[in-house]
């Protein structure tokens, strides 16, 4: 079963809060409603199109990098949300970290759409 729920935008400015503490950067919410937007992403795709995992996934990361919700982060949260919600549901990145920081620096750049990180990913995972 699919975890997503409500409550996912506040585990999304944990993850965001956390990486500031941890790594450093500029905290706060720069635009409640492109957060709003970023997490409503999945939850929508979940909902109306039954989509994958690996799909939700990379929603997740795509919609919070692009969206820019955060003040400061933004890569990271993604790249964090990402990652968490593969692990909740057992999925596993297989990639070195420099591999996982580029693909999500070439979907802010727009070198790589939503369609091309989900490819992406789907060679990057693998079940536990």
């Amino acid at each position: 079963m699919v975890r997503i729920r409500r409550g996912n935008e506040s585990a999304i400015i944990w993850m965001h809060d956390y990486m500031i503490r941890s790594y450093g950067g500029r905290p706060g919410i720069l635009n409640s409603s492109a957060l709003s937007s970023a997490v409503s992403g999945p939850q929508w795709r979940w909902k109306y199109l039954n989509s994958t995992i690996l799909e939700l996934a990379t929603a997740y990361a795509y919609y919070l990098v692009k969206d820019h919700a955060f003040v400061d982060g933004n890569k990271r949260t993604a790249r964090m949300a990402m990652i968490v919600f593969l692990k909740y549901h057992g999925i596993k990145i297989n990639v070195t970290e420099d591999a996982l920081l580029e693909s999500i620096l070439d979907v802010e750049s727009g070198k790589m759409s939503r369609e091309e990180l989900a490819v992406w990913l789907q060679t990057a995972t693998s079940d536990r």
